[in-house]
């Protein structure tokens, strides 16, 4: 039997579902032909999957949440308002992001990460994660540097597959990357590849995942989506 849902993910699945409805109008609009999508058929229609995606901009994951067709449960830092602004726990809790502490050993904040984990698995969700390092830190954007262990342990405990996910295009709609949501955004193309699963047991480590989602920069640029087609399922 499944244990009671916790409120924490409960409550974020009608304004996540309501904000992805609004977006993906506006987005359509905007990006009409321009954000490109391969390898859909790489997403799973149930159970659960880690999603191992590179990270350009702070505007990535509203493109990676418009572009897959369920919904995810992104893996949030919760730094205790050091870096980021104050609205960010109440956006969190909204749109059912996992907030990782920045201490895992601090007031219990691992055990309730790990409940979160638990009850995303549980419900057969999708689980984000950009497991490079902090966006701000990255000099060339374009580069995927190594990778965080976490994206692995999380698959391999859980026995859920990964499946890397590759963006180009942001970086130019957004050319300032400190700058995060503050600057006019510009519309360019965006492709987005999504590779094969990778089944937990050949998830070896981090650097096999990164690896995987490297060799995606050399898939066709030619789509077999795009986002008018995605938004109608």
């Amino acid at each position: 039997m499944k244990p009671k849902k916790l409120e924490r993910l409960e409550s974020s699945i009608n304004p996540y579902t309501f904000s992805m409805a609004i977006m993906g109008v506006c987005m359509r609009f905007a990006w009409r032909g321009r954000l490109l999508i391969k390898g859909l058929e790489n997403i799973p229609t149930h159970g659960s999957a880690v999603l191992a995606m590179n990270q350009t901009t702070h505007l990535d994951p509203l493109f990676f949440a418009i572009a897959i067709p369920r919904p995810i449960h992104f893996v949030g830092l919760d730094d205790g308002g050091e870096l980021e602004p104050w609205y960010t726990p109440l956006l969190y809790r909204k749109m059912g992001v996992i907030a990782r502490p920045h201490n895992l050993l601090k007031d219990g904040g691992g055990r309730q990460f790990a409940r979160w984990l638990d009850d995303a698995v549980c419900y057969r969700e999708l689980i984000g994660i950009f497991p490079e390092e902090r966006l701000e830190r990255k000099q060339d954007r374009t580069t995927i540097i190594s990778f965080r262990k976490g994206v692995v342990t999380i698959a391999r405990h859980y026995r859920i597959p990964v499946i890397p996910i590759l963006m180009r295009g942001t970086e130019k709609v957004i050319p300032n990357s400190t700058a995060k949501l503050r600057e006019p955004i510009h519309i360019r193309s965006v492709r987005i590849v999504i590779g094969s699963p990778i089944p937990w047991y050949h998830a070896k480590d981090a650097e096999y995942v990164r690896n995987a989602l490297t060799e995606l920069e050399n898939v066709p640029i030619a789509p077999t989506l795009h986002i008018a087609e995605v938004l109608v399922r």
